[in-house]
């Protein structure tokens, strides 16, 4: 309650109270008669001693019913304001419930990920260390034979012979240069497995506010977002929160991502396809589509648009894997 109200409370009920004061007087005044008797000579100034009994009863009354009045407007005013306050307060706490939820989801998704991320590292390191000890044996193989040409060559000290373990050393060292670019091959392979291990994509609480705050002013209508049947994990993961974002900023979205049949290829990224067969008045997906793709696009997510007139959904988005 602000500091003006509190004090118009307290002048106001001190209005009233004065108002039953006065009907008390009142009250008496007018009742004088039934404890004084007055002679018949004057019946005049009893009947003037009632009528001011009687004024001062009208006052009172009329100065009690404002003050009441003007305090319970006062108090009815202060308690739809705290009301307001105590629902906001509920709509704040809900929205920070599932705020907390979405936030829970997205670190057991990240953990998970952490998860699998590590176990292919170990194995990446474990083929790495396999890998270096068979070029380190290669190469103690190698010099163990070229050791062998040597005695040979030695003892034998023809020029054939000596030619011929030239040759031998010769290829040894390309068999050692061939093990080594396999094994930055393989290396490289691995290095490529961890860059493609890539986190899932995710919808951040800001761009989720971003997202709501510039579809504010345009119309509503029903999004179906969509998958296909044999999409992975993160495809549906990331479905399920442009679903979830799409379905805050007030737009009808059902309860769960429509899925196809399973089986066909993927796609790479998201469109956003509308209903438009060219008849008038145009179906509402078209209406507010535009704004849609431009939204997602002002918070990160390139969403192809795309026109199919044969479907039935007014307004639809593909979710397929990253690009």
């Amino acid at each position: 309650m602000s500091s003006s109200d509190a004090l118009w409370l307290k002048i106001w009920g001190m209005f009233a109270a004065i108002g039953f004061v006065l009907v008390i007087i009142g009250v008496i005044i007018e009742g004088v008669e039934h404890f004084k008797k007055f002679p018949r000579k004057e019946q005049a100034r009893k009947l003037q001693i009632e009528k001011i009994g009687w004024f001062i009863v009208v006052v009172g009354l009329a100065m009690e019913f404002l003050g009441d009045n003007a305090a319970k407007r006062i108090s009815d005013r202060e308690a739809a304001r705290l009301n307001k306050e105590a629902g906001d307060a509920r709509v704040t706490a809900g929205n920070a419930e599932k705020e907390a939820g979405q936030a829970n989801a997205f670190a057991a998704r990240f953990n998970e990920r952490a998860a699998m991320l590590e176990s292919t590292n170990a194995q990446l390191v474990a083929t790495n260390l396999l890998l270096a000890n068979e070029v380190l044996t290669l190469a103690q193989q190698m010099q163990e034979t070229a050791n062998t040409a040597n005695e040979t060559r030695n003892l034998l000290g023809d020029s054939n012979t000596t030619a011929r373990l030239n040759e031998t050393k010769f290829t040894l060292a390309e068999a050692s240069k061939v093990a080594a670019d396999v094994r930055s091959i393989v290396i490289n392979s691995n290095l490529s497995e961890i860059k493609l291990a890539s986190p899932d994509r995710i919808i951040t609480r800001e761009q989720s506010e971003k997202f709501i705050k510039l579809l504010e002013n345009i119309p509503r209508g029903s999004v179906v977002v969509y998958i296909n049947g044999n999409s992975g994990g993160e495809v549906q993961n990331y479905a399920e929160q442009i679903r979830e974002m799409i379905g805050s900023a007030g737009y009808d979205v059902g309860k769960m991502c429509a899925m196809g049949w399973g089986g066909g290829q993927i796609p790479k990224g998201v469109f956003i396809v509308v209903k438009n067969d060219n008849v008038q008045p145009p179906h509402a997906g078209v209406l507010y589509a535009g704004a849609i793709q431009k939204a997602m696009k002002e918070i990160g997510i390139n969403a192809i648009g795309a026109e199919d007139p044969t479907q039935a959904e007014p307004l639809k988005i593909v979710v397929g894997s990253k690009p």
